[in-house]
């Protein structure tokens, strides 16, 4: 069975602002002109934590492991919470999955 690996996206670039995290999604239009255009997205601390661990390539297992001994959560709770989050990521493509 392949292992669904999720690494975060050079074309995301997240910021501190007011104690939060936000992603800045940039991508470009389609068209004859090119143009920039940025959606942002708010990160809990939880987020954020996991945001630096798809700094390197991390599969749903790993992030699991880490936010459950981070949090003191079950690992029930702690997979469906990161299924979420990286759910939303692919969602915006902020991250690639391999």
């Amino acid at each position: 069975m392949a292992v669904t690996v999720y690494h975060r996206r050079a074309s995301v670039i997240a910021r501190q602002v007011a104690g939060s995290t936000v992603l800045v999604a940039l991508g470009t239009t389609t068209g004859n002109i090119k143009t920039r255009a940025a959606e942002l997205y708010t990160l809990n601390k939880a987020g954020m934590m996991l945001w630096e661990l798809l700094g390197e390539p991390q599969t749903t297992d790993a992030m699991t492991t880490h936010l459950a001994d981070a949090y003191g959560i079950g690992v029930d709770q702690a997979r469906a919470d990161v299924q979420a989050f990286l759910d939303e990521l692919v969602e915006i493509r902020a991250v690639e999955v391999k």
